[in-house]
């Protein structure tokens, strides 16, 4: 801490937690996004289910016990907390139950990024440069140690 003016003063440093719903494409791409950043302010974390109305009320309900636990989240220094997942099939099937889990995020200061269903596609391409075609079902089987 410095001396600032009289009082104790430390600058603050912004967390951005990022909770995806899947176990393995979106949680790799953000730990790879925050090696190459080498900060440890941004922070994957993973809750495994299904639906995204599922992840946030899981993400709300950690919100909550962190209230009164260890204190991780400030959102008075500018901590972000941030839900990613797929809408395609979700909006398709169930739009109204999505649309009140977002407005049911948005009421609790959690934000929602949206990936489309060609996310792992992407990072496959990305990192591996594939020569030959795969069918989109096997994707989520691709070892991450070859990427």
């Amino acid at each position: 801490m410095t001396n600032y003016r009289g009082t104790n003063h430390r600058p603050t440093h912004p967390k951005i937690f990022v909770w995806a719903h899947t176990e393995r494409a979106e949680i790799e791409y953000f730990q790879e996004f925050k090696n190459h950043l080498k900060t440890a302010l941004l922070i994957p974390k993973k809750a495994v289910c299904w639906d995204p109305w599922e992840l946030i009320k899981k993400v709300i309900a950690w919100k909550e016990k962190d209230k009164l636990g260890k204190q991780e989240i400030c959102e008075e220094d500018g901590d972000q907390i941030w839900c990613v997942f797929d809408v395609d099939a979700f909006y398709e099937n169930q739009p109204e139950k999505l649309l009140k889990a977002i407005e049911n995020a948005h009421e609790n200061n959690i934000k929602i990024a949206y990936i489309n269903e060609c996310f792992e596609l992407w990072i496959f391409m990305h990192l591996e440069k594939p020569t030959s075609p795969i069918p989109r079902k096997n994707l989520e089987k691709k070892n991450p140690a070859s990427f």
